[in-house]
This record gives structure tokens, sequence and C-alpha cells, in this order.
């Protein structure tokens, strides 16, 4: 994972930012992404849960408004 994801994880509880990456036809996008900890019963961490959301098009539409 990208710029201190699971440190961000174990300092904060949760790491959230923006990942650039390439679809399998070759566009390029970006993915709004939130990284939290999987605990088991007592609490220890036993794995990492991530989400991300293509905000590829909000991206596109902010830099237009932009310019």
């Amino acid at each position: 994972m990208e710029g201190g994801t699971f440190e961000g994880v174990e300092r904060e509880g949760r790491w959230s930012g923006e990942i650039r990456f390439v679809r399998k036809d070759g566009t390029p996008g970006v993915s709004e992404t939130v990284v939290v900890p999987l605990l088991d019963a007592s609490g220890r961490r036993i794995g990492s849960l991530g989400v991300n959301r293509d905000i590829t098009a909000r991206k596109t539409a902010v830099e237009a408004l932009r310019a």
C-alpha cells in the first residue's frame, strides 16, 4: 500500500487518501480509499479492510471547472 497506509491505520485507527491507478484498458483513474483494521474478539489486529471508490469523473469535473 502506498504512502504510510499501514502506519496510518496503526497510529490513527484508519487511513484514507487518493490512489492513482490504471484500468485494464490502460486508462488512468483515481480512487478514494479508506483502510481500517480488522480486529478479533480480543481486539488484536488480524487484517485490514480497504474500500475503494472510483472518483475519476468527479476529479475531472472539478479540474474542468477550475480551468
